[in-house]
């Protein structure tokens, strides 16, 4: 986590974050809220996360710098998402919102379907609501389809959108019809400290027991191996640069249904020496894995922004990737070689890419990376957006009902129905635990324990992916 002291502001919001993703699953979209909330709170904020019940985590958990996680009773359903409730969860979310005295409930990811049954109790409650898109969806695919119709439902109602590239804000304006002037694009960052180039002398640890040849250089690709990811191509790069050249080797960091593919062209093109699978790497451990190689590999069919080349590139490697979404906006051009997804293209500029590593500056490629991507800036825009929110006045509940049938007159119709029904069960749960009944939750001392961190014993909270767990190592206080 970048370091810098705890700022004071005029106005101090209440955050809600809220997604089914997030710790001990790791990602990019968990890792985004994690380095997001704990800048905000370093500005003076207060932010929450609003998770499912996640490997029998259940409840209220601390994490780093005191970010309070709650582990709803809500179980995940398939790929770490939970089924959408509608009103049956509206006591437990009302009950944490009055607690917390949040004022802007922020949902991450498209396919969280709890950030979908939050938002509805959320604007039934009178509160701000701001959404956060990380991925890029096509228009003909029919899941899709029937994705785009959903978030159609609830963006009509959403204050703001924020968008990781503007390649994506486009994508996320067309899909939703959402006016432009509401969507905002805010970077993604990366923590420069824990990325940084491999340094003389160093002992890297993990893959452990891993041989460095003599001479070999090394080719890295991280990621999920999926179709989306671009496994189909890696099926067919990796041979021919391994035959054209006798000294390249691959490592391979990542799980999926295109393991078993890539394991079997291993054995096809008799490349057990030549190439590594490392599985699942624990979060800790991408950049002694990223520090191995010289080149990153990226074949990705889609990304809105792509944060894992970011990370190589701030360990000094240099990057050949596929030039989809807003992959081209991320990176400087002396920094990457960009292609189309085609094999025959990628293999030329991996070409090209290995007779110039020689001329790779590593560090000055960690500096500009430091200079371009850190996540206080990224924290003080988001809080802007924050601000905007909170000083544009509410939609009307007859506005609202507008906006709704603007998708259509069936699906309005059904939608304000709903509303309707989640208002009036708003009503009997107050009538039932009046809010001035429900107590106040004490407020972590974040500033105290930022300035002060002997008097309540550091943490460092390292999430391992091989154990899947989170682990905590707790320094002991120092001593005069």
């Amino acid at each position: 986590m970048e370091e810098y002291k705890f700022e004071q502001r005029n106005n101090h919001y209440k955050i809600a974050f809220v997604s089914d993703f997030f710790y001990p699953k790791l990602g990019g979209v968990e890792m985004h809220q994690y380095q997001l909330a704990q800048c905000l709170q370093k500005l003076g904020h207060k932010v929450i996360i609003i998770t499912n019940c996640k490997q029998g985590r259940q409840g209220v958990r601390y994490l780093g710098d005191g970010l309070k996680v709650y582990n709803c009773p809500i179980v995940e359903f398939f790929h770490g998402v939970s089924l959408p409730a509608m009103f049956l969860r509206l006591p437990l979310f009302r009950n944490i919102f009055i607690r917390e005295k949040i004022d802007i409930v922020h949902g991450h990811q498209l396919s969280s379907m709890l950030m979908y049954d939050v938002f509805e109790v959320a604007k039934a409650l009178g509160k701000k609501c701001i959404f956060t898109d990380h991925s890029l969806f096509n228009f003909i695919a029919p899941e899709n389809h029937i994705t785009n119709k959903l978030l159609k439902s609830f963006v009509c109602h959403l204050d703001a959108a924020i968008c990781v590239s503007h390649v994506g804000k486009e994508n996320f304006s067309l899909r939703t019809r959402n006016d432009p002037k509401k969507v905002y694009v805010i970077n993604n960052a990366v923590n420069t400290r824990n990325f940084r180039p491999k340094e003389k002398n160093e002992v890297l640890d993990f893959p452990p027991n891993f041989e460095e040849k003599e001479g070999v250089l090394n080719i890295i690709m991280i990621g999920r191996l999926v179709k989306r990811k671009g496994i189909e191509l890696s099926l067919k790069i990796i041979p021919r640069i391994c035959q054209k050249y006798p000294n390249i080797n691959f490592i391979i960091g990542g799980s999926g249904y295109g393991v078993q593919d890539l394991e079997d062209m291993r054995d096809k093109y008799l490349l057990n020496g030549r190439i590594t699978f490392l599985g699942d790497v624990p979060n800790h451990k991408v950049r002694d894995v990223l520090c191995r190689g010289k080149i990153f590999l990226n074949t990705s069919l889609t990304e809105a922004f792509c944060i894992t080349i970011l990370e190589a590139a701030s360990c000094g490697l240099f990057v050949v990737s596929t030039n989809v979404g807003g992959i081209p906006e991320v990176l400087p051009p002396d920094m990457v070689y960009l292609t189309d997804p085609n094999v025959d293209k990628l293999c030329e500029k991996l070409d090209l890419a290995i007779q110039n590593i020689d001329s790779i500056d590593e560090e000055a490629n960690h500096k500009v990376i430091k200079s371009l991507y850190s996540w206080k800036p990224v924290a003080k825009k988001t809080e802007k957006v924050y601000e905007e929110v909170m000083n544009t006045p509410s939609l009307c509940l007859g506005d609202m009902f507008k906006l709704t049938f603007s998708g259509g007159w069936l699906q309005g119709l059904l939608c304000c129905m709903k509303f309707c029904l989640l208002i009036f069960i708003a009503w009997v749960a107050e009538y039932i635990q009046p809010e001035a009944d429900i107590d106040p939750a004490v407020d972590f001392p974040v500033k105290e324990y930022i300035s002060n961190k002997e008097k309540y014993g550091d943490h460092e909270f390292i999430f391992d992916t091989r154990e899947d767990s989170l682990m905590m190592k707790k320094y002991p206080h120092k001593k005069d």
